[in-house]
Formats: structure tokens, sequence, C-alpha cells
């Protein structure tokens, strides 16, 4: 855990490495949530670049200082 919150607060700072080390953990996560909410209309590859998004948002939203 101490390790994500390090990782998360190097991405926050600007550092490409944790951004990317973030993306790989949670990817698989991002693309099981992507396949349950394809749909008519959505296909799996825009589901998952959605996720992505979201995934950037909330790395930059997160306040470390106020931890979990």
């Amino acid at each position: 855990r101490r390790v994500l919150f390090r990782s998360l607060a190097l991405a926050q700072n600007g550092d490409e490495t944790a951004v990317a080390a973030l993306i790989a953990r949670m990817m698989p996560a991002i693309r099981k949530g992507a396949a349950a909410a394809t749909a008519p209309g959505l296909d799996f590859e825009d589901a998952v670049q959605e996720g992505l998004i979201g995934l950037f948002e909330a790395m930059h939203r997160y306040d470390t200082a106020a931890g979990m």
C-alpha cells in the first residue's frame, strides 16, 4: 500500500515512471470494467479509454495528505 501511495504522490508531481506504474497496476481492473460496460454503440477500446481518463482524473484529484 505504501508503494501505491508513494507512486501516486510521484505521479501527481509529474513523474512519468510513476504514472506508467499506476496505469500498469490498474489496467486489469480497467479492462474488466470496460468488458462489463460494453453495450451497442460502445466499443471495448472506447470503454478502456474512458477508464483511463477516469484514472488520470483520480490521480490528479486524490489528496495524498488526507490518506484513504
